[in-house]
This record gives C-alpha cells, structure tokens and sequence, in this order.
C-alpha cells in the first residue's frame, strides 16, 4: 500500500487523482493527515509518501522526521519519500541550484544581509503556490519601497530575480514533471503571455508541443538529478527553459496532478491519458513492493496524544 501523509488542507489533491481512477485506487492509496496521526497509537506497514512540507515548523518537521525515521526502521523493504530530514525549502534549493550554475537566477530571504544584485525582481512568500505578491519590481528603489509595503514577515518572504524564459513568440511556457519514487515522468505544459504562469491560456494552442513533450520527456536526466538533491521522492517540479537551459523555479511535495479545467478540456484528454497511465503505473509499483503485517508503533514520539484527549482537555477546562 501506498500512503500518502499531508496537511487536512492538502488532501485534495490525490483525492482528486483518487476519484479519478475510481475503486481501484483504494487497493493501492491509503491518505492520511499530519493533524489525525497525532491521535494513533500505531500505523500499518507500507510504503510512505510524505507532502505539504512547505510551511511546516521546525518543531513540525521535527516531528514528521521521527516518525519517517521509525517507519524506515520497521523493516529493510519499508520505503519512505519525501524524509524531512533531508527535503530542501524552496530558498535552500533555489540557493543550491544557482550556485551550481543550474539557474541563473539568484533569490533571497528579507531578512537576510544580502541584497538582489541584478534586477527585475520580484517577492513571494517562501512557503505557498500563489506566485509573486508584487510586479516585477525594476530597480533598488521600487524593491525597497516594496519590501516597506509588505505585510509579511521578513522570515517568510523572498525576493527571486526575474529570468525571462519567453519564447520568440512572446510565450511564456511552464513545463511540469512529476516525480514518483525518484523516477521523473512528465506532467504538463502550461503556455500564457503572463510571465507569472500559474494556469494555461487555452487559446494558446500548444496541445502538439504538449503532446511532444509527453512522449519526449526530454528532461528527465537533469530533473531526476535534482530531485536526488533536493531529497525529494515524490513531487512535481516546475521549469522553463531559457537559451535551451533549464530554469526551475520549484518542486511542489503536494503537487495537484490532475486539475478540473484539465479534466473539463476535451481537447487535453489525449494528452493527459497518456501523462497519466506512466505515473500512475509507477504508483502502484510502489504500493505492491511495500511490505505489509505488523503494525508501526508511534505512540512514545514526539508529538502524539492519546485519543479522546480532546476531549478530556475541555472537559477539565471548560467547566
């Protein structure tokens, strides 16, 4: 079985993939919340993908850590993804890859002594899928002004260098990869004329560079070299290519696989048939190698508490 741990907020996303296989999926995909595990004295063998690490605390991902670490222990065939223990943030991974000449783009934490030292720039929150919080901000002083402007805390924003990775069409194409279990598959092709590119602009007709791209994987030595790095085993890493180059921009561990707009387009149902059936073959791979039997205790780690003491905590305060 394959077990998926994200926030209560975050499992949407392979529950959306879950009711698109339909019944099949529950003999393979088991979905639990951090917030739920707190409560059970033990969980069943498998292998164990863990997601929404982004925003996690120290103390959180402390956590998760010691009980990836106790699952590992359980057995020599138990496999973990995503331990939190060696998973990059976004900034240490957007760091490391442009100090080793991957990306040319640099990025920065506010709180930090450096400063952008080329511009366009723009700020993000380090720790959630929205994108940018500004426009392209073109010199020291509008960054400045920006940075006064915002009400973040400092910790939590970055400001990123702006790389233009538009095509001589004046397209802005953001190519996304799923990984699963450190193998990389592509995922999509998303096309619009913004350079923030969240979602595609289908009057952009882009299905047969889609198409092409799905059947090419053209970038998969180099994706699944960083996803080694980062110490991320199941996710979706997003990227643009600038001067034939690379340019990741991040790797989300709780990737929204299938969208509802995708699955409304008829137009995108080929290509989005044939990205699937690869990535959904390799997750049930998984699931049939994890061992199963004996139960993980998780009781005595950090973090646990006992069931019903919810309850018993408002019934001896509240009276």
């Amino acid at each position: 079985m394959l077990h998926f741990v994200l926030s209560r907020r975050g499992r949407g996303s392979i529950g959306r993939l879950c009711k698109y296989i339909g019944k099949t999926s529950r003999q393979h995909i088991r979905i639990h919340a951090y917030e739920d595990l707190r409560h059970r004295g033990y969980l069943p063998r498998g292998c164990f993908a863990f997601g929404s690490l982004e925003g996690r605390s120290s103390e959180q991902r402390a956590q998760i850590a010691a009980l990836a670490a106790r699952i590992r222990a359980s057995g020599p065939s138990v496999r973990v993804l995503n331990d939190p223990a060696r998973v990059m943030t976004r900034y240490e991974l957007l760091r490391m890859l442009h100090e080793r000449g991957i990306n040319e783009f640099d990025v920065y934490r506010l709180d930090e002594a450096r400063s952008p030292k080329r511009y366009p720039v723009f700020l993000r929150r380090e720790n959630d899928h929205q994108g940018n919080i500004t426009p392209l901000l073109q010199s020291e002083e509008e960054f400045q002004l920006a940075v006064a402007a915002q009400g973040h805390r400092r910790s939590d924003t970055l400001a990123v260098e702006f790389v233009d990775t538009s095509e001589p069409d004046g397209v802005y194409r953001k190519y996304s990869a799923m990984i699963v279990g450190g193998a990389v598959f592509p995922a999509h092709l998303f096309s619009s004329r913004q350079w923030m590119v969240k979602l595609a602009e289908y009057d952009v007709p882009d299905y047969d560079i889609e198409m092409k791209f799905i059947e090419t994987n053209p970038h998969r030595e180099q994706l699944e070299s960083v996803a080694r790095i980062a110490g991320i085993e199941w996710g979706r890493i997003d990227y643009g290519i600038r001067d034939g180059r690379v340019q990741i921009f991040e790797i989300n561990t709780n990737p929204m696989i299938l969208t509802a707009v995708g699955l409304s387009m008829l137009e995108r149902r080929p290509t989005l048939d044939k990205m699937f059936a690869p990535i959904w073959a390799a997750m049930v791979e998984l699931a049939k190698a994890a061992p199963s039997g004996r139960r993980i205790p998780i009781a005595d780690l950090p973090g646990y508490r006992p069931p019903g003491w919810r309850r018993t905590w408002n019934r001896l305060f509240t009276r």
